[in-house]
């Protein structure tokens, strides 16, 4: 039997499917809000609430789970118990995810351990994991220091700085080397030359999702490290207006000079291509039941247009 996604999926053009999701994670956020403001009263007054991943980057899929991070200027040791009580009656309902042993994830401004380390382990070095997160709930200031604090964490020849370049300019390669071959390892994310895109996240076989998105989204992140160490007085702008959505960062960099107006683009172009048939295949994913691999097939021109399109911005740092 063909599992069709849903006609939303596929029907509008890359462009009006941005413009979609953009609304639909914008009600999902405010669902959350409202959450978190009923259910989470008397808490410290410096704790923010973030959402992360696909959420804060707005570009959630229906059948993907919310992370929401808690972060506050003092520490606060009980805090993630607390909260968990509070949050565990509404995670299946409202698809929380809870990925710090059960725990909502929970950092502090004064924590040793940088917050380029995602879930706090010095294996997963992803700047953009909390920076690329929106508020819902609490402190602004907080929420204001800590991109700071990521910021600051990019600049300069110290180890921590140095570290997170080396680290993300690995990954930015291997996303490369996916997005020209479509294998990682010996897994087959698509075949470039039938247009065949396979998916199976139990098994880490991911589409386009490891090689054009994440491809496009970690050459943003080595932009952002190239602006704060060219011009560290630029770390202000960034903290108060740099945007939340991969596409509106890629308009973000041409504003400031980091891009020409084409490859703003051709850049935008390729990242919403990517992101709507990441989606289609996702949705093939959970018609059929998160069972099992599933395939998908693109349009050939396409998928070597936006190939070569993600190539040009991925070379470009």
């Amino acid at each position: 039997m063909t599992i069709e996604p849903h006609p939303s999926y596929i029907d509008l053009s890359p462009h009006e499917y941005g413009v979609l999701l953009e609304s639909i994670n914008d009600t999902r956020r405010r669902d959350l809000s409202r959450l978190l403001h009923t259910t989470l009263s008397n808490l410290p007054d410096d704790l923010s609430a973030v959402v992360v991943g696909s959420d804060g980057k707005q570009e959630r899929h229906a059948q993907s789970r919310t992370e929401i991070v808690f972060i506050s200027q003092n520490h606060y040791p009980d805090i993630q118990q607390k909260l968990q009580e509070r949050l565990k009656p509404y995670q299946r309902p409202h698809h929380l995810e809870f990925d710090y042993d059960d725990l909502p994830g929970y950092w502090w401004m004064g924590q040793a351990t940088p917050f380029a380390y995602q879930y706090q382990l010095p294996d997963k070095i992803y700047p953009g994991f909390i920076f690329n997160s929106i508020p819902i709930f609490g402190s602004d200031d907080t929420f204001l220091s800590m991109r700071e604090r990521v910021l600051q964490e990019l600049r300069g020849p110290t180890p921590v700085a140095s570290e997170i370049n080396h680290a993300m300019r690995k990954q930015l390669k291997d996303h490369r080397k996916i997005i020209r071959t479509g294998m990682s390892g010996k897994r087959i994310h698509f075949n470039p030359d039938d247009g065949t895109i396979h998916y199976d996240d139990r098994d880490h076989v991911l589409g386009l999702k490891g090689s054009f998105i994440r491809g496009i989204q970690r050459a943003v992140g080595l932009h952002v490290v190239d602006l704060v160490n060219k011009d560290p007085d630029i770390i202000d702008h960034l903290v108060k207006s740099f945007p939340s959505r991969t596409i509106d960062r890629i308009d973000f960099l041409h504003s400031v000079g980091a891009i020409d107006l084409s490859m703003r683009d051709t850049t935008i172009e390729a990242y919403n291509w990517s992101l709507q048939m990441h989606h289609v295949i996702q949705e093939v994913f959970k018609n059929d039941g998160e069972i099992r691999e599933v395939t998908t097939q693109c349009d050939l021109s396409a998928l070597h247009k936006n190939q070569s399109l993600a190539l040009d911005f991925c070379y470009s740092i």
